[in-house]
């Protein structure tokens, strides 16, 4: 390690998803604000070229959440990635999808890393562990059948 460097700790969640449909078009799924809507974000915008910006709204049960990110990888139908906040701790992970086609399925391998080892942190790796399993399962479900789970999940949330 080089003189003033400093090696931290760090988690990684990691999910694959088998998707019947092609690599392009769940890639562009996950970058034409027209078709994030429909399984992720409420309102988006993207300026999907390296160091781009993207930007997501939700209106949650406490009113509306917004991120904000930079896409640091773009290979079409390939690999897509871009930087994440992190709720209040003002710091940034990092977001990637990998795409790897055969016949007319196409197995997304989805990474997000940098989450520190810390107490401040546990709470936010868990959150985001949890819903990014339910946005793949539903950009498959999107992809797929064309339905979008997300109204389940607010009410699943409300009734708790």
């Amino acid at each position: 390690m080089a003189a003033g460097q400093i090696k931290t700790n760090t988690r990684t969640i990691e999910r694959s998803v088998l998707i019947r449909a092609d690599a392009d078009d769940i890639f562009e799924a996950l970058i034409d604000p027209e078709e994030l809507v429909n399984w992720f974000p409420e309102k988006a915008t993207t300026d999907a070229e390296l160091g781009g910006v993207l930007e997501f709204y939700w209106n949650n049960l406490k009113g509306w959440e917004y991120k904000r990110g930079i896409y640091t990888d773009i290979i079409p139908g390939t690999l897509l990635s871009f930087t994440w906040p992190v709720g209040d701790l003002n710091k940034y992970t990092l977001v990637s999808f990998y795409f790897y086609s055969q016949d007319h399925y196409t197995t997304v391998i989805f990474s997000h890393s940098d989450f520190e080892e810390s107490p401040e942190w546990d709470q936010e790796y868990e959150e985001h562990s949890r819903m990014w399993t339910f946005f793949l399962e539903n950009l498959k479900s999107y992809m797929e059948e064309g339905l979008d789970k997300r109204q389940e999940l607010l009410f699943k949330i409300a009734a708790e």
